[in-house]
Order: C-alpha cells, then sequence, then structure tokens
C-alpha cells in the first residue's frame, strides 16, 4: 500500500533508487574512472556512482563485498546501495558493515538517504536507534525492512524526511506523525504477501480511519485490495482522495453475480440482476444507494484499477454507467481488460483521457 501526502507528484520505481547520470545498455563498455579501483567493481562504477543493485544482489558474498569497499577509500561515492546496508547520497568513504553504525553518528556523517534491510542481519534495536538520532536533521528518505520492532518512536524528530517506506512483516506505529514528521509526502507500507494471515493485519479494521486522521491532506493511494469489505471502507473514508490506484485481489475473481459491479456502484445486487447492457446507459441511476461506492469520492482526478485476469473479473457497463461516468472530476481512466462492453468503452472515451492496459493474463498485482 502507498499513501502519498502533499501537492507532489511521486513515481514509484521498485527495481532501485540509485542514479545515474548516464545509461549504458549492459553490452556496453563502460567508461572506467581515472583513480585505481578494485578489478571486481571496474564494471559497476559509472562516473563516480555505485550501484550495487547492478549486480543483481549476488557480489560473490557479503563479506567479500565489505572486503572489498575497505579497499576502496578513494571512490568518492554520490550514490552506494548496499543490501544488507545502506544508501547514501552524499559522498562518504570508508567500512559500511553494521558494527560501525554507532561509528558513524560519532564521525559526524550525515546523510540523506538511509535503506536498512533487517534480514539476516545482528544489528540491536540501540545501536540503529542511536544511529537514528544522528541523522534526524537530515534524512529526507528512511527505508526499513522486516524490521523486528517499533524503532522509530516518537522521541524521534525528523525535519527533513519527506519518504518513508516500511517493507516486510511491518508493524504500523502509533504515534503521532505531524510530530515526528512534520514534512512528509510519501509514507509507504509494503506487506509481504507470506504475512497476510497475522492476526493483527486481519483484524485492524481501523487502518483508514487512522491514515485519514494522520494524512489529512492526503491525495494519493495505491493499493491491493484483497476483499469487498476493505473497497467499501475506501469509499467510505476516503473521500478526498484525488489519484487512486488499485489491485484487485483473488477475492474479485471469477465471482458470480454482480457482487464486483455492486460494491463499486453501491447498487444492490438484486437491481442490477438480469437487466441488459443497454438498460444502464440509458436510464438514470436510482437516487437511493445501500452501500458507499465510488461516486463517493468526488474529488477523484485519476482512477487506475488491474485484477488477476482481469477478464474474468465481472466489472461491467454497470460500474461504467453507474459509477465511472458519475465522476465529476475524473480526468484520467486507466483500466484493465475487464468485460466491459465497446459501447461502454467509446462512452468513456468521450469524457477520459481513457488507457485499456494489454492483456497480460499472469501480470503481477501492483505494489
Amino acid at each position: 500500500m502507498m499513501t502519498h501526502h502533499g501537492s507532489h507528484t511521486f513515481k514509484y520505481i521498485p527495481s532501485t533508487w540509485s542514479k545515474c547520470k548516464k545509461s549504458h545498455p549492459p553490452t556496453t563498455k563502460r567508461p572506467r574512472m581515472e583513480s585505481s579501483v578494485h578489478p571486481l567493481l571496474m564494471d559497476h562504477v559509472i562516473e563516480a556512482v555505485f550501484d550495487y543493485a547492478a549486480l543483481g544482489n549476488n557480489f560473490l558474498s557479503t563479506a567479500r563485498f565489505i572486503e572489498v569497499m575497505q579497499n576502496c577509500d578513494d571512490i568518492p561515492f554520490k550514490s552506494f546501495k548496499f543490501t544488507g546496508g545502506f544508501v547514501l547520497y552524499k559522498p562518504f568513504r570508508g567500512d559500511f558493515s553494521y558494527d560501525r553504525l554507532e561509528s558513524f553518528g560519532l564521525q559526524n556523517v550525515l546523510l540523506e538517504s538511509l535503506n536498512v534491510d533487517f534480514r539476516n542481519s545482528p544489528v540491536s534495536t540501540s545501536s540503529l536507534v542511536t544511529f537514528l538520532e544522528s541523522q534526524q536533521r537530515t534524512l529526507r528518505d528512511l527505508q526499513l525492512i522486516e524490521c523486528p520492532v517499533r524503532i522509530v518512536r516518537d522521541t524521534l524528530h525528523f525535519p527533513c524526511l519527506m519518504r518513508l517506506r516500511i517493507e516486510g512483516r511491518a508493524i504500523l506505529p502509533c504515534f503521532p506523525f505531524k510530530k515526528v514528521f512534520p514534512i512528509l509526502e510519501t509514507f509507504e507500507v509494503v506487506f509481504y504477501w507470506i504475512y497476510q494471515e497475522d492476526k493483527w493485519l486481519n483484524s485492524d479494521s481501523q487502518i483508514f480511519q487512522r491514515i485519514s486522521k494522520n494524512f489529512p491532506r492526503l491525495n494519493k493511494l495505491q493499493l491491493n485490495v484483497d476483499s469487498f469489505a476493505v473497497l467499501k471502507e475506501i469509499f467510505k473514508i476516503m473521500k478526498a482522495i484525488e489519484e487512486l490506484e488499485m489491485s484487485l485481489g483473488l477475492e474479485f475473481w471469477r465471482k458470480s453475480g454482480n457482487e464486483v459491479d455492486s460494491v463499486f456502484t453501491g447498487l444492490p445486487e438484486e437491481y442490477i440482476a438480469n437487466k441488459s447492457a443497454s438498460f444502464f446507459s440509458c436510464t438514470d441511476m436510482p437516487t437511493t444507494l445501500h452501500e458507499p461506492s465510488l461516486s463517493n469520492m468526488q474529488k477523484l482526478k485519476s482512477l487506475k484499477i488491474v485484477a488477476f485476469q482481469a477478464d474474468e473479473v465481472k466489472l461491467t457497463d454497470v460500474t461504467v454507467y453507474y459509477g465511472f461516468l458519475k465522476m465529476r472530476s475524473l480526468k484520467h481512466l486507466t483500466l484493465d481488460v475487464f468485460p466491459i462492453s465497446e459501447n461502454a468503452i467509446e462512452s468513456l472515451r468521450k469524457y477520459y483521457n481513457l488507457t485499456i492496459l494489454p492483456d497480460r493474463r499472469h501480470r503481477a498485482f501492483c505494489g
């Protein structure tokens, strides 16, 4: 799930956060640096920028990688990514292993971006908290992967942090976001599917109320929707959203009846049943709705909906005429290959900038 806070545009790029001034095809010989560099790093150094992700996270071994880094003190890194450590956007030289966390702070190393991966990591909570305290004044981007405890405490204060990402078996901290992150623009929570049965996650029915309360200026939401109940909560609570991207999960797939159209339009299934597509294209929508629906989100400007095997998800002309075409502010609409008639598609093209995604049967969920 991704929430976007503030007025800035955020584009999620899942592959890597390291940036280079130039991009070279995999088979292209890359320019060599003037300074002496360890031979194992030669093909992966471009204009003083090292991208560990380019190695496919398989640099012989972590221990060997750290050993190589210790022998490359002459490289003025502008960007550095290490799966077991940090992402740095300021020049820094030296050892990046976990046992140096506290000494980094003592040496007055100030980071703008920090990525901590706790998988198979021996780092202690106290060491990391101490290190975070030393970086409060400069951090703009913080990512925590498989964080075992709630290390982000309300005693911390990040005046410059604009992006926070919690990935894995995330435990959502309950603290005043405005106090801890006064200028936070993007907050991402990515749950790994292997934890989907966790009791706390399934029983947290108040999560959207908390999101709405903690981020009153929230304008973008991206998430995987695994149940009809979740979708109803979004329509009921997140009325001020301007950009919404959702991936419909397995519960929406091959659902018999009209339940999918019903949850998007708020109409009873029995009203939708046994009516032709032409009926919905020329009949006014009933004024009485039985549930919150897409029409609640009248500030929505951009909407994207994808699904697992979308051609078998019964999102039909009913949602087009009684859902999408009722959105007064909507400008951009992106849809998967749902079973929508050509006439309904043409109606959407008249009013919106419409994109129909290619039919890729085994597309992975967005996220």
